[in-house]
């Protein structure tokens, strides 16, 4: 019934007596039925309601709250991790209906939001410095994001294959400290051995 739109339905049953047969009888009121949908964040923080309910629209999020509410914490649990909100949860209410529409109240608890402290690459021997950091592009005191590490951590063996590098090996290590929200990263990198080109010998009639 939720999923069609009835958020507040009234279900009872009882058991009836007949002889030797006994029967579950279920009553089902369906109520009124909503004509739109639309999720509300509950948080303080208004600059980051404000985000989310951004967020909410362009994943089209609304559309969702009584098919899958699930996918709308998802959604936004994810949007706030990737912001750097690494301790980030986000606790839906059922949904109540108010006039014809469905509106499905959502805490947030942001918790701190984690920033890159120090960004360090080791390993490094042959690629200079500056194209190493230049192909992470990953900065300090910008927020947290473990998708954009691992986009980094490609970038960075991108680089050393397009430099002849046969099968070079980068691990990102995230040590988040313990008393603060900063997070110290370490790309660990393995060069491997450099393929170069030899002599090169023409044969055959000129």
């Amino acid at each position: 019934l939720a999923r069609r739109g009835y958020v507040r339905p009234a279900v009872s049953a009882r058991i009836t007596s007949a002889g030797n047969t006994r029967t579950l009888q279920i009553d089902v009121q369906p109520g009124e039925r909503s004509r739109d949908t639309r999720v509300r964040i509950m948080i303080a923080n208004e600059g980051l309601a404000m985000e989310l309910d951004r967020q909410v629209a362009a994943r089209g999020l609304d559309a969702l709250i009584l098919r899958d509410p699930g996918a709308v914490t998802r959604e936004l649990t994810e949007y706030l991790r990737a912001r750097g909100y690494l301790r980030a949860t986000v606790k839906p209410a059922p949904p109540v209906l108010e006039g014809d529409t469905a509106v499905l109240p959502v805490a947030v608890d942001p918790g701190p939001q984690f920033v890159i402290s120090t960004v360090n690459f080791e390993g490094r021997r042959t690629v200079a410095a500056e194209d190493v950091a230049k192909a992470a592009s990953i900065f300090e005191e910008t927020p947290y994001d473990p998708a954009a590490i691992d986009a980094a951590r490609d970038r960075i063996v991108g680089l050393y294959r397009s430099k002849g590098y046969a099968s070079p090996a980068v691990v990102a290590n995230a040590a988040v400290r313990d008393t603060e929200a900063r997070v110290d990263l370490t790309f660990e990198i393995t060069e491997s051995s450099r393929q170069t080109v030899g002599d090169i010998v023409v044969s055959g009639n000129v």
